[in-house]
């Protein structure tokens, strides 16, 4: 599943899924409650798409978007501004700025803080790197930049993250 880009709401909702432990007190409760919301999750999703689909129209400018997702993936540590990245899939910039909310829930500058921090919780989890080495490979010049950063995004500090053990 770490190839898939979940929106936050959803990664925390099944990663609590995963964890659940039905032995505790109210656990079918927490258990429907958890599904309750994901399922509210995903209607917010199909009606993004719907609002999209009303504002745009075509497939084109849909494709163009899922075009500016890749390249942000790709490019994430040293993505381009807004004004070269709409040049560079072909659709102006209020578009891109519309449609990339409507389409992926988030702006071009959350997507990519999001593209980020994944990333470098991945690099904490699974390398022995310095957080600087970390911080320069996900796009920030300073490491006190990045930990401020970390702990907006995740809501607990960079060293709390341990590295998983390979058996």
């Amino acid at each position: 599943m770490s190839n898939i880009l979940l929106s936050p709401e959803k990664q925390r909702i099944l990663n609590l899924l995963s964890n659940f432990n039905n032995t505790k007190k109210n656990g079918r409760k927490l258990l429907e409650d958890l599904l309750l919301e994901l399922l509210y999750c995903q209607l917010k999703a199909t009606y993004r798409s719907q609002q999209l689909e009303k504002d745009f129209g075509n497939d084109h400018d849909i494709i163009k978007l899922e075009k500016a997702s890749a390249l942000l993936k790709r490019r994430f540590a040293v993505p381009p501004n807004q004004k070269d990245l709409s040049r560079e899939i072909g659709l102006n910039e209020f578009k891109l700025r519309k449609g990339f909310k409507t389409y992926f829930g988030s702006t071009v500058y959350e997507y990519i803080t999001r593209l980020r921090m994944e990333k470098a919780r991945q690099l904490l989890c699974d390398e022995k790197l310095a957080i600087s080495e970390v911080a320069t490979m996900v796009g920030f010049s300073h490491q006190n930049n990045f930990s401020i950063a970390f702990k907006k995004y995740f809501g607990f500090p960079h060293s709390r993250v341990k590295p998983t053990v390979g058996f």
